[in-house]
């Protein structure tokens, strides 16, 4: 099958107070890491949604080599947004959509690429983490006529559950799936989850020995290794002060 990505970016992010898809995250903007979680799978190519502040994102998504769709009805809610992806996927070949927002950058690529592998034609299909619905969603073309003339309330959830009985979840094992930038709140988690990921990748396939540093009290009696835990002296204390800011200043973001 074939498939069209597209990323919703239109939104105003006013609970967030700065705006979304530009929000840096190691290095890359949260738009940036959408559209590469999308990328390996979406042979039609992927497109991101603008409206607000859109002159910003522009010269971004032109880098990405992604289309832009200009959605000028976005202050009225995220379904327009859907609606304009939708309408510029019917004119190309792809089988169905891959809708993934912007502000969703934990996603990564074998989470959407195990969605992408198990959905089929005829069917919704939600990525899952937990037995619980996150994102990406698969959109298969049979429904692209039914999202752009629904008319009423609830939006894509109410198309959705029209087909519940035909809709598949597909548990990814992505936290990532879950968790959107709504506030600062989260987006300071996603930095903490993202640092702990990167410290997780510099430990893969090595072997991670433990040191015990930082002098004791004295203490009178036998004690066995891993058994106690005498408290540091002085000296001990200073010393362990001193490498807890070194590590600090090496991995701001280490997971403590």
């Amino acid at each position: 099958m074939k498939a069209v990505g597209i990323i919703p970016a239109a939104g105003f992010s006013s609970r967030m107070g700065a705006f979304k898809p530009l929000l840096e995250l190691e290095g890359k903007s949260a738009l940036e890491r959408v559209f590469e979680a999308l990328s390996p799978v979406c042979s039609q190519g992927i497109a991101v949604v603008t409206g607000h502040r859109r002159e910003e994102l522009s010269p971004v998504i032109a880098s990405l080599g992604a289309a832009e769709i200009i959605n000028p009805d976005y202050a009225e809610g995220m379904f327009t947004s859907v609606r304009a992806g939708i309408a510029f996927a019917e004119r190309t070949e792809a089988d169905g959509v891959l809708l993934l927002p912007c502000d969703t950058p934990l996603v990564t690529r074998d989470a959407v690429r195990l969605l992408f592998t198990a959905c089929g034609p005829n069917g919704f299909a939600i990525a899952c983490h937990k037995n619980k619905n996150g994102h990406p969603l698969w959109i298969p073309r049979r429904f692209f006529a039914d999202i752009l003339s629904f008319e009423g309330d609830g939006g894509l959830k109410a198309v959705r559950r029209r087909y519940n009985s035909e809709t598949l979840r597909v548990e990814t094992g992505c936290p990532g799936c879950m968790l959107d930038m709504d506030s600062p709140e989260d987006y300071q988690r996603i930095l903490f989850m993202l640092g702990g990921e990167r410290f997780k990748s510099a430990l893969a396939g090595r072997r991670l020995i433990l040191i015990r540093h930082g002098q004791t009290v004295p203490h009178s009696g036998k004690i066995y290794m891993g058994q106690c835990d005498p408290p540091l002296s002085d000296i001990g204390r200073a010393t362990a002060k001193e490498a807890a800011g070194k590590v600090s200043r090496l991995m701001p973001r280490a997971l403590r």
